[in-house]
């Protein structure tokens, strides 16, 4: 849901885009399309995925990271376009470049988005490229706001209850997560126990555990 949301939310610029996240080993995975036909997408995730000069294992692994990267900053155009990757899959859909805006959280590349333009130029200008990489930055803060919020989904809660979660997994004792929501002590240990109650645990200690490591017990 949050992937999606990245594409909706930062992608109005270029509508046809694929989001991926990014592995230490520069592998990507988890893609999600944004208006881009299923079948279209299949067939990329299927057969020219490997072939995209702009995936981080292809263009990074013996070339410096930057934010942004067009398709014919890394081959020729004459050579780009007697690619099967150009002829069988971006032609057909009258796209002939694409764009690949990188992620970054404190220089690690986490994630990025490709946009697939109809032609050579659309993002290509020193104004874009700059405009590019301020996206860029916006959206790495966006998508690691949205892992943190989707982090603790596991856990059971309701919206007075998660108030009480979040300064409990800060570390914040009972009497200092009342004064800070400004609600009882009283309050604070009954929500508590309707937390261990709804996720299986017993005490705090467990429920950060069950909260940070998702498979303990």
């Amino acid at each position: 849901m949050w992937k999606s949301k990245i594409l909706i939310d930062w992608c109005v610029f270029f509508p046809q885009s694929i989001f991926w996240l990014c592995r230490d080993d520069l592998s990507v995975y988890e893609p999600t399309r944004h208006q881009i036909d299923e079948q279209i997408f299949r067939k990329y995730t299927k057969h020219y995925y490997h072939e995209d000069y702009l995936l981080p294992e292809n263009l990074f692994k013996h070339a410096k990271q930057k934010p942004c990267v067009a398709m014919t900053d890394v081959i020729p155009k004459e050579k780009y376009e007697k690619t099967n990757y150009y002829n069988d899959f971006l032609k057909p859909q009258r796209l002939k470049n694409e764009i690949g805006v990188y992620l970054y959280n404190e220089k690690k590349l986490i994630g990025g988005i490709s946009f697939v333009v109809p032609n050579y130029e659309l993002g290509t200008s020193k104004e874009e490229r700059i405009a590019l990489s301020i996206l860029s930055h916006f959206i790495a803060l966006k998508l690691e706001q949205l892992k943190q919020k989707d982090k603790y989904s596991h856990i059971n809660m309701s919206p007075a209850e998660k108030r009480v979660f979040e300064r409990l997994i800060l570390g914040e004792t009972d009497e200092e997560i009342a004064q800070a929501l400004h609600i009882s002590v009283y309050t604070v240990k009954k929500h508590l126990q309707h937390l261990y109650k709804k996720n299986g645990v017993s005490n705090r200690t467990s429920l950060i555990a069950k909260a940070t490591l998702p498979n303990s017990s």
